[in-house]
């Protein structure tokens, strides 16, 4: 084996062998590197200072301006827009620096394509004696803006001072120094407070489970933006908090919720004096009273606002039903998982004699309607079980033609039912009918013609889960040890990627009245069924006085 090393031949089979063996591990490293060069920074754009202050050099604000997109760019966390796109989108957009208007912010920042937009206000400056020299004191206010939403989301007020130089330093190389130092101080406090985010796992009619809690920095009662990209969805309240999830309740939405849609506390700037404080830094100002829920009562003005300059408004009466509502219940038989669904007629339809059928639609079939219900009725029942389904199949939406002036049927079959843990989405569809001799030009002996109107979808997704099955304490049985029982029970079915929080309640009364019944375990769990979840070492001794028999259960959303 020596002697074959030191030939010339086993030197080159050597080196052959163990550059093939490197090539697989060089492959994986260029391919980390080729992954990280993808993954892009959110794009900031800093903007012209406001000169609140009404003195001073003509270009302060961007001065400011520019000690801040260097002093972020030294993060290396954003991708920074040049200062000459943002000169050519104000020209383009016929806007003079500096913009301080809301709309205006939201139209700049979609023109250069940012994702957040800084923008600062300069309160107050002065230049104070020190020892043999002198500095300059300047107080900053400095907001981040999300563009999708047009709301802040970061921000810090503080006083900056220069560096102490020699009595004949210029007035504007003094400022220029505090602001950059300021730079520095604004930006180190940013970073630092970054606010809490979080990403919704599921969905029901008016609220939403986010994957992040009280460990994250929520809390009950913080306002709430909602995202689907770069795109502003609804704007809701935190209701509870756990340490490693929270609820939201929906207050307003555009285009409902869905599983992935990114959750933001609203920053609220503080609001601070342009005088200076007697120890040299900002005074805040007191906030004035207001109701809870002001801060989304703009935030509503805000989407109507964008509502009506996207013409996004229902401007058309092809769609002749709202509030169209969808939710997960528990009238499954069997404990199998169902969505009940209901909503309103509009106006023009509140008189049953128009109505002749409602078909409700559902994401998962693409070919004909899941439900059909007679016009009278306006909610509906959706299940596990497979079924057939007649219906009128109307493809025109409205019209003034009378085309259709038989009631003709369908047959779907086979249509598939309800599976326990997958989200899905809705659209109820409204078939009407009109007297012939009321509508204009029909040549036609019938009586009626009929009609379809377009669909509407619900708010958000559903997820139906079948009724977890309960393994011990089993029914009847005697617990030994009252002060640590386990309960055991099987997971919800449920699809990959699907995250379940369950809960676990115990009462002496089989009817579970709310006033009579204890939560003694609420967790999240993303097992797959077939799958056995257990909550060890409940005590259950003086839940209930003197109460011989006690009944526990298992919910799932």
């Amino acid at each position: 084996m020596r002697r074959f090393k030191q030939l010339s031949i086993g030197r080159r089979i050597g080196r052959t062998a163990l550059a093939a063996l490197l090539i697989p591990a060089l492959a994986v490293v260029a391919a980390q590197r080729a992954e990280a060069q993808i993954q892009s920074n959110p794009t900031w754009a800093v903007l012209e200072f406001n000169n609140a202050s009404g003195k001073g050099p003509e270009n302060l604000g961007a001065t400011a301006a520019e000690a801040f997109r260097s002093e972020l760019g030294k993060t290396g966390r954003y991708e920074i827009i040049p200062a000459e796109t943002i000169s050519r989108a104000l020209t383009t957009l016929n806007l003079q620096p500096p913009v301080t208007q809301r709309i205006s912010l939201i139209r700049l920042g979609q023109e250069i394509g940012a994702s957040n937009l800084v923008t600062g206000d300069i309160l107050n400056w002065r230049i104070v004696n020190e020892g043999k020299g002198k500095r300059a004191d300047v107080i900053l206010r400095v907001v981040v803006t999300d563009v999708a939403s047009g709301l802040a989301v970061n921000g810090a007020s503080f006083v900056a001072s220069s560096t102490v130089r020699p009595p004949d330093t210029g007035e504007e190389t003094l400022l220029a120094d505090a602001l950059a130092i300021g730079a520095t101080q604004g930006v180190t406090e940013i970073i630092s407070k970054d606010l809490p985010r979080g990403t919704i796992l599921n969905t029901t009619t008016d609220q939403a489970l986010v994957n992040q809690g009280s460990r994250s920095g929520f809390a009950v009662g913080q306002e709430v933006i909602i995202l689907r990209g770069r795109e502003q969805v609804g704007v809701g309240l935190v209701t509870e908090v756990e340490p490693d999830s929270s609820t939201v309740k929906l207050v307003r939405t555009t285009r409902g919720l869905q599983p992935g849609d990114k959750v933001r506390v609203i920053f609220t700037p503080k609001q601070v004096s342009d005088k200076f404080s007697p120890s040299g830094g900002v005074q805040v100002k007191k906030a004035a009273p207001r109701s809870p829920n002001s801060g989304l009562l703009t935030v509503a003005a805000v989407l109507g606002l964008a509502l009506v300059l996207l013409g996004q408004g229902r401007a058309s009466n092809s769609a002749l039903v709202s509030d169209f509502v969808a939710e997960a219940t528990n009238e499954g038989v069997g404990g199998q998982p169902a969505i009940k669904l209901s909503w309103t007629p509009d106006l023009l339809t509140k008189g049953n004699e128009i109505r002749d059928e409602w078909q409700i639609w559902r994401d998962d079939v693409t070919t004909s309607p899941v439900l059909v219900v007679p016009g009278n009725q306006i909610f509906a029942v959706d299940t596990a079980d497979v079924r057939t389904v007649t219906y009128q199949d109307i493809q025109t939406v409205g019209g003034r033609a009378c085309d259709v002036t038989d009631r003709e049927t369908t047959d779907a079959e086979d249509v598939a039912g309800l599976v326990s843990g997958r989200p899905y989405r809705y659209q109820v569809k409204l078939i009407y009918k009109l007297l012939s001799i009321d509508v204009p030009g029909a040549d036609t002996d019938s009586t009626y013609c009929y009609f379809g109107s377009s669909k509407v979808g619900t708010k958000g997704t559903a997820t139906p889960f079948a009724v977890p099955v309960t393994v011990s304490p089993a029914a009847g049985s005697t617990v030994n040890n009252p002060a640590s029982v386990t309960f055991t029970f099987q997971a919800a079915p449920t699809f990959a990627g699907v995250t379940c929080e369950y809960v676990v309640q115990i009462s002496d009364s089989l009817l579970f009245p709310k006033s009579r019944t204890v939560t003694v375990a609420k967790f999240i769990d993303n097992k797959l069924s077939p799958a056995t979840l257990t909550v060890d070492g409940v005590p259950v001794t003086g839940l209930f006085a003197g109460a011989t028999r006690l009944y526990w259960r298992v919910g799932v959303r």
